[in-house]
């Protein structure tokens, strides 16, 4: 209500990631508006691993699904992953559905060119903000086929993860 938040600094890891993955959520809903949850969470649990220090900024691979630097869970086609609804957010696919989230993001988030990907959806996403973008705009918007997306995707995935400075 007051556009405000919130987060209180412990030395608690896991009470910090928390803190940010939740204030994320409310800055997405202030800046972005309605988002799909694929978007929402994905960026959520991309910022838990944000490291400050002086003037530069460096994301690290999320250590829950990540094993010697590389992923180690399972991950969804993106189909599923941006088709999902609610009741598969809740349910048995809950965790595929946050790593694939998070990993789709950290994979868009590598590369300039995949950054402009997703920013052009959030500009889209910006336009309206209580509206959510479905999927067939994706194509669209990524101006890419979603086959292709996938296989950059799913090649990127089987790879060594890297800290990204943003």
């Amino acid at each position: 209500a007051s556009n405000k938040a919130y987060l209180l600094y412990t030395s608690d890891q896991q009470a910090m990631q928390t803190a940010i993955h939740e204030a994320t959520h409310a800055i997405n809903r202030a800046v972005i508006g309605y988002s799909p949850k694929w978007l929402n969470e994905g960026l959520a649990e991309y910022s838990e691993t944000i490291h400050v220090s002086e003037k530069m900024a460096k994301v690290y691979p999320n250590k829950s699904w990540t094993s010697n630097d590389m992923i180690s869970e399972n991950l969804l086609q993106l189909e599923v992953l941006f088709s999902a609804e609610r009741n598969e957010w809740n349910g048995k696919l809950r965790q595929k559905l946050y790593v694939t989230s998070w990993a789709f993001i950290y994979f868009m988030m590598e590369h300039s060119n995949r950054k402009a990907m997703i920013a052009r959806f959030i500009n889209a996403e910006q336009v309206n903000v209580c509206v959510v973008l479905k999927q067939d705009q994706l194509e669209s918007l990524f101006g890419l086929p979603l086959k292709q997306l996938q296989t950059q995707f799913s090649k990127w995935a089987k790879g060594k993860m890297r800290a990204q400075v943003i």
